[in-house]
């Protein structure tokens, strides 16, 4: 992914975990998204998936969604841990 691609995502990750949690900071939001996202793919996936807006952080779906709301809690952000909506269970990858 070219270095403007990848600026692209990053100011939309920020922007969508702004919408739904305006506490977080920038800096923890993008060490989030840098420890979720360890590849261009999982880039890619996270950029498709916020495309229509943040409700991705709500569902935590795809997987790649979930790692950026483990790591974004982990960082204090308030969103929900992701759930999954058959059994209820937390910590799977959805």
């Amino acid at each position: 992914m070219n270095d403007e691609r990848w600026q692209a995502v990053r100011q939309l990750v920020l922007t969508r975990v702004s919408e739904v949690d305006p506490g977080i900071s920038s800096t923890s939001a993008l060490e989030a998204l840098d420890a979720a996202a360890s590849n261009p793919r999982a880039l890619s996936v996270i950029a498709r998936s916020f495309e229509d807006g943040p409700a991705a952080l709500r569902t935590g779906a795809p997987p790649v969604v979930g790692r950026l709301v483990r790591e974004l809690r982990a960082r204090g952000s308030i969103l929900a841990e992701p759930t999954c909506t058959r059994c209820a269970r937390t910590g799977l990858d959805l």
